[in-house]
């Protein structure tokens, strides 16, 4: 019941900022601005940002929102850029950050050039996260030109190492430096109705396995890195993991050795772990390091070598990637105004499945964060093939800005739904 009511009062508030008719004309902007916004995308898009290389497209986002009305912005030492739109005297009010991510997939050399054909643009990363930054920048633009007030703070801007590689490190930097964040909403996936409101966290692995070697024939019955393992990766597949929260483990490269006729000297296996809970992911790292302590163990004993022995197998785990997990309940504020939102602009709301996004870092963190759609549909992600229809492509931008004013309240219209945390 209490939940129902507070949906209510979402409903109510959101309504009203609908029926302003300064907001109404401000929706209808930024549908005859669509095909603006889809240009600056593909400028976006074009230029070349792979992970610890966003530079010039920071460079980019930097000048297309200074073309937009927000100035003055903060480059961090880890890359991130983000300026205050609106900032508040009162302590008491809350504060969000909305972003997106400037890096992608694709290194320097990958032709990123955009074509259109049969309704559709190609490109690699013309959606991911071209089209999130798009919108960050079209939602800029639309606040200044409207001359909207907002009654909390706003900061605005753009992470780097969102990506692969990258490990999330321009949001751990982030959210490290501001602790007083309310709320986050990341725009970083594609259709206007969507939700991410849970994050799968992941660790990768790279385990070493180190020993003598030698001869394959003279030397044979010392122990071998290619056999620990081998072993490792036997004892790893017999794992068994909860469904409920998924976690999961996948052994994804396993390399060593020279030739045949010599017993290896060193190997590797490339591990991954995911779990949306961050004990299952504490789990499953123990489980993991315990299976590869035990190849070695075997190894050793199976040739009768002692681990003080020179030719005895050891190994090392280096750690690669280290994405938090975090939930939030769906009674929170940002997804329940996503949720309400989306419906007010006749969409049919759909909490997604957990993923990793940006948003890993501020729920870990016990902060609301959501990642939401910047609209239009997006295909083959990742790859030389990407593309993506911009179709009602407007809505994901109309979403974003609504969220915004109805969490954070309009001057002299609406009080803020997002609350100051404790």
């Amino acid at each position: 019941m209490e939940n129902e009511a507070k949906t209510s009062d979402f409903q109510q508030n959101i309504q009203k900022i609908l029926s302003d008719d300064r907001v109404k004309e401000a929706l209808h902007q930024i549908f005859l601005e669509s095909e603006q916004t889809i240009a600056t995308q593909i400028k976006l898009a074009e230029t070349a940002s792979p992970p610890f290389n966003e530079e010039k497209r920071r460079e980019l986002f930097i000048k297309l929102l200074n073309d937009s009305g927000l100035e003055d912005l903060t480059i961090d030492t880890e890359g991130n850029t983000y300026a205050y739109f609106n900032k508040t005297d009162n302590a008491d009010t809350p504060t969000l950050f909305l972003s997106a991510h400037l890096d992608s997939v694709f290194d320097n050399e990958t032709d990123v050039t955009v074509t259109f054909k049969d309704g559709m643009y190609y490109g690699p990363g013309i959606y991911d996260d071209a089209r999130g930054l798009a919108v960050v920048i079209a939602l800029t633009k639309t606040l200044t030109q409207f001359d909207i007030k907002l009654e909390s703070s706003l900061i605005i801007g753009a992470t780097v190492g969102e990506e692969g590689p990258g490990d999330l490190r321009g949001a751990k930097h982030f959210f490290k430096k501001h602790d007083s964040i309310d709320a986050f909403i990341s725009i970083d996936i594609d259709v206007p109705n969507e939700i991410i409101y849970q994050a799968t966290g992941s660790l990768r692995y790279i385990y070493t396995f180190n020993g003598m070697g030698g001869h394959s024939y003279s030397d044979f019955g010392k122990p071998s890195a290619v056999h620990a393992a081998a072993r490792a990766v036997t004892y790893i597949a017999d794992i068994v993991t909860p469904s409920d929260p998924k976690t999961t483990f996948n052994v994804g490269v396993i390399n060593g050795g020279t030739i045949p006729t010599a017993i290896a000297e060193k190997a590797m296996i490339y591990v991954d772990m995911r779990s949306t809970d961050p004990n299952e992911l504490k789990k499953i790292e123990l489980n993991i390091n315990a299976c590869v302590q035990t190849a070695i163990d075997d190894e050793n004993n199976r040739w009768a070598v002692s681990s003080k022995n020179d030719a005895a197998i050891t190994f090392s785990a280096e750690l690669k990637g280290d994405r938090p997990a975090g939930k939030q309940s769906i009674s929170s504020e940002p997804v329940i105004v996503a949720e309400e939102v989306a419906r007010a602009l006749g969409l049919d709301p759909l909490l997604s499945e957990p993923a990793s996004t940006d948003i890993n870092v501020p729920l870990s963190l016990g902060i609301p964060a959501i990642a939401i759609g910047g609209g239009g549909k997006a295909y083959n992600q990742h790859s030389l093939t990407e593309h993506f229809d911009p179709t009602d492509s407007h809505l994901g931008t109309q979403r974003a800005f609504i969220t915004v004013l109805a969490l954070l309240g309009v001057t002299g219209l609406t009080q803020p739904l997002l609350k100051k945390r404790l």
